[in-house]
């Protein structure tokens, strides 16, 4: 099972060319295989033992490139490929003495791989291997007597004809796919903004209520797993409604996107900031015990509180937030119930002067005060 997943994914993982390239390796495989059992009824004596040890080669090669190819080394792949497609005709060719004497047929089969080559490899490559066969079969064809006897210019025509219709199916095709490619990446693109913008709060860049809503769902799924602690956050900007009475909401906005910004750069990697709504955030802390919890909190509530904010009339505005904090599982064992724990701590730290932090050590102590 866990090879099969191996593969599975190194195909995902390759191109839609390494795909091509393993269907074409078995369905050349299964030809092999049966061109082997159909010269057991055609060939007899050294014919038979040539083709015989022939195709075991190729299909020990084929075999080779094709688990190169599900483990995700497709040039290595294509290149053992290229070289069977290569070595198959011209050992037939060089090998065979049927051939010496006047049978052209496995020249054919030379057109037939610059097919092949020209759906793998570059045009510039397809034309410099076309090329380099024709000169070598020129050459083969001119040095017997047998084989010019025979209607040669045909088979170099028919040869030439072929890699000029290989090379430009590949050139339109290597176009239509450079399109389809282009159109997958910009509706991937697209796909990737919508859903950005679904989970994302437009003016913060924060995330919003509904992505926050998903993943604590998740978190408090692993931390039950884990046996750990799950810390929540929620601040409120001090005086807010006073900010946007006083200086206008303009300014309000860049206050919120400033608080975004600081609480973004003082947490870590793995927490997760959300707006929670008006001027509110929520910060939701893995693997974060209430101690930990209380750290981050006071360490925002400085950095808050060192920061300097500027107005549209170049006046300095000092900006203060109240922290409530939560942690499950002590505080609840459901998400309703944590969260209502942190909305209650952030309502003590407003009654107890704002700028400050509270939390509720367990559930006891919120039903104390509450």
């Amino acid at each position: 099972m866990k090879i099969y997943s191996a593969i599975k994914k190194n195909i995902n993982l390759n191109s839609e060319k390494a795909v091509m390239l393993l269907y074409l390796q078995l369905a050349l495989i299964i030809l092999l295989l049966t061109t082997l059992i159909l010269i057991y009824g055609v060939d007899t004596g050294s014919r038979l033992v040539l083709y015989l040890a022939l195709l075991i080669v190729l299909l020990t090669i084929l075999g080779i490139s094709l688990l190169l190819n599900l483990i995700g080394k497709y040039k290595i792949s294509l290149g053992l490929t290229i070289f069977c497609l290569l070595l198959g005709p011209w050992s037939s060719i060089l090998l065979d003495k049927t051939v010496i004497s006047g049978d052209l047929l496995p020249l054919v089969y030379i057109a037939l791989t610059i097919y092949i080559y020209a759906m793998f490899l570059s045009a510039r490559t397809t034309i410099i291997i076309t090329t380099l066969q024709i000169f070598l079969l020129i050459i083969l064809i001119n040095s017997n007597q047998m084989l010019l006897n025979r209607n040669w210019p045909s088979l170099i025509s028919f040869i030439i004809f072929s890699s000029v219709i290989a090379i430009v199916y590949n050139f339109i095709g290597r176009k239509q796919m450079k399109i389809i490619v282009e159109q997958k990446n910009k509706l991937f693109n697209e796909e990737a903004k919508m859903r950005l913008l679904s989970i994302q709060d437009p003016l913060t860049g924060l995330f919003n209520r509904r992505y926050m809503d998903e993943v604590f769902k998740k978190e408090i799924s692993n931390i039950e797993k884990a046996n750990k602690s799950l810390g929540v956050i929620i601040a409120d900007v001090d005086n807010f409604k006073i900010i946007n009475d006083t200086y206008g909401h303009t300014f309000g906005d860049s206050v919120l996107v400033e608080i975004s910004k600081i609480i973004t750069s003082n947490i870590r990697e793995q927490d997760i900031s959300c707006r929670f709504g008006g001027d509110e955030f929520i910060l939701i802390l893995p693997d974060c015990s209430l101690e930990n919890s209380y750290k981050k909190a006071e360490k925002l509530r400085n950095a808050i509180n060192n920061s300097i904010i500027k107005n549209d009339k170049n006046e300095l505005i000092s900006v203060n937030l109240s922290f409530g904090l939560a942690t499950f599982p002590e505080n609840g064992i459901l998400i309703e119930d944590v969260l209502m724990a942190a909305d209650k701590a952030l309502y003590m730290a407003k009654k107890n002067g704002k700028n400050s932090i509270f939390t509720f050590k367990n559930i006891e102590h919120l039903k104390n005060i509450f």
